[in-house]
């Protein structure tokens, strides 16, 4: 069952009644991406696009929906809902060699000016994704870590493999920073955000070096900070994890959050100037 907010969600191009209800076959394959709104505009909407045709192309399903397309139906949906702000999940449902595609809003909580300021609270979970670079509804997973996170009082939990590596959060990427270098995990072991490649792109512009590499949770100790990347957080430093206190006010990070602020702001004056 859909869980839409606001009054109106879309379903295959079509506008509907949220309060109809909407059932998903239990056997269906289920691939999503999740949008930012702002200023009633998509933020970074072609490449969130390309990353729902990509998930869709590893799945082993063609996509039936164009860019075109995908960003008349977010425009359609803001303006139905006269909503200008939130996040809009985008779901793929795949059922028996028929796929039907739905816009709606979601529930959304974007972190405090106190938590960018001091930082918040994350602990380690040993859990995984399966296929982790597509972006497939994981109820499992989905539930584990969210009863992780309520129970401890976290903002996310960072997920670890059998190695004790280091992988991603539940519904965030992962940044370890040590002096001026800063360090995530390969792309191929995480489902990689949009955010994460954007933030990667200011660390090369800010002549910081970055690498992809695996990090055993037991050297978290080494590092000066960590912080959270995603569409909702954008980049939020990490206070604690477990009993490891990091460094919120470590100069390089501080410089890469107004850096993203900035990409973020020139890519909504150059969308809103059409």
């Amino acid at each position: 069952m859909l869980d839409p907010q606001g009054a109106f969600l879309i379903q295959d191009h079509q506008l509907i009644s949220a309060s109809e209800e909407t059932k998903i076959p239990a056997e269906s394959l289920l691939i999503y991406e999740v949008v930012r709104i702002v200023d009633a505009a998509c933020l970074f909407c072609q490449e969130h696009f390309n990353r729902l045709k990509f998930s869709s192309k590893l799945a082993g399903i063609q996509l039936n929906i164009s860019e075109r397309e995908f960003r008349s139906d977010l425009q359609q949906l803001i303006e139905a809902n006269n909503c200008q702000e939130g996040n809009v999940k985008i779901l793929l449902q795949y059922h028996n060699g028929t796929q039907v595609v739905y816009f709606y809003f979601i529930p959304h909580s974007y972190p405090s000016a106190d938590d960018y300021k001091h930082g918040v609270k994350a602990a380690f979970l040993k859990a995984e994704r399966l296929e982790p670079q597509v972006k497939i509804v994981q109820e499992n997973l989905r539930n584990k870590a969210n009863q992780f996170i309520q129970e401890n009082g976290l903002y996310d939990a960072i997920l670890v493999n059998s190695l004790n590596q280091v992988l991603e959060g539940s519904r965030t990427n992962v940044f370890l920073v040590r002096g001026k270098e800063f360090y995530t995990s390969p792309a191929k072991h995480v489902l990689s955000g949009i955010t994460r490649e954007k933030v990667m792109a200011c660390l090369h512009e800010l002549g910081y070096s970055c690498f992809e590499k695996e990090i055993d949770c037991e050297s978290i100790a080494d590092f000066d900070a960590v912080f959270f990347t995603g569409t909702s957080p954008k980049i939020l430093p990490v206070a604690k994890i477990g009993k490891h206190s990091f460094n919120v006010d470590h100069k390089p990070l501080r410089e890469l959050m107004l850096a993203y602020d900035e990409l973020v702001a020139a890519y909504l004056r150059e969308v809103l100037s059409r």
